[in-house]
């Protein structure tokens, strides 16, 4: 069986291209100048994979891997062996590092975060995806709302839970077990969720926002380092901005979809300016 032809690679191309884009809007945003300077700080600035492109630093990794990925957890011919092998790439990217947490003073942890090799935990992102993967084509079905208070018990007992047994659950990132198991929730969420949208303008921002997730959340970096020293400049503590967070990430939101919206009106005008003027000369 052929696992990956020439059509595979140029998929990768848009991708590609919208980060490129997007890294030209932020970088702008950084210079607030077209120059020399410019030009090298965008360059600099696509190839470290700076701000918020660390995503796509790891999206191209795991999109030629992909191929290999699905051939090798499809010939897993029973649920069962594809339940094994999550389990071992959970046992060794997610529940080790989740045992680093227990870093306290306490000495009757200290043992604990070397149980399990830890040599291994970079590949969290293959076990998201192939969990990803599973969950897809589970028959299993969980009510909406069984789901729903699933998702917030589990999102309280982590957000204590953690504080109570380490000094560094701030920290947390996606390879720790309560985010981990939120993250399975909402994926089977996602998948598996049938909504039935009937008004059409609503209808219309959903479909944008879900096809234009990636320019959105690079993008969104601009509301994050322009908008946030303001807003503790103007409101100070951390007390005083939590009752207005919501707004302020809803604000910031809609400032990164509104940005979105007009970068690809700009490239869907060159693209058909571009058509135009090669049908012209063709004639």
């Amino acid at each position: 069986m052929r696992l990956i032809s020439k059509t595979y690679f140029i998929k990768l191309l848009p991708v590609i291209g919208i980060y490129a884009l997007a890294a030209a809007v932020y970088t702008f945003f950084d210079m607030r100048v077209f120059n020399e300077e410019y030009f090298a700080k965008l360059l600099e600035n696509i190839f470290s994979f700076s701000h918020y492109a660390w995503y796509v630093n790891l999206y191209i990794g795991l999109y030629l891997l992909i191929p290999f990925l699905n051939a090798g957890f499809n010939s897993l011919t029973s649920r069962k062996n594809q339940v094994v092998v999550l389990a071992i790439l959970v046992l060794l990217t997610i529940v080790s590092p989740t045992l680093s947490l227990l870093n306290n003073n306490e000495q009757n942890f200290l043992i604990l975060p070397h149980i399990i090799p830890d040599y291994w935990k970079g590949l969290w992102p293959i076990t998201y995806y192939l969990l990803g993967a599973f969950l897809a084509s589970s028959n299993k079905k969980l009510s909406f709302k069984e789901l729903v208070i699933v998702i917030f018990i589990l999102d309280i007992l982590s957000v204590f839970g953690l504080a109570a047994i380490s000094e560094t659950s701030f920290g947390i990132e996606y390879r720790i077990l309560p985010v981990f198991l939120l993250s399975s929730l909402i994926f089977y969420l996602v998948i598996h969720l049938k909504v039935s949208i009937k008004n059409e303008w609503l209808k219309r921002v959903i479909l944008f926002i879900s096809k234009n997730t990636l320019p959105i959340y690079l993008l969104s970096v601009i509301g994050d380092l322009y908008w946030y020293p303001k807003i503790i400049a103007k409101w100070g503590d951390f007390a005083s901005i939590l009752p207005k967070f919501p707004l302020i990430i809803f604000f910031l939101l809609c400032q990164s979809i509104l940005i979105t919206f007009l970068l690809l009106n700009v490239l869907k005008f060159i693209q058909t300016t571009f058509n135009n003027s090669t049908i012209k000369s063709s004639k």
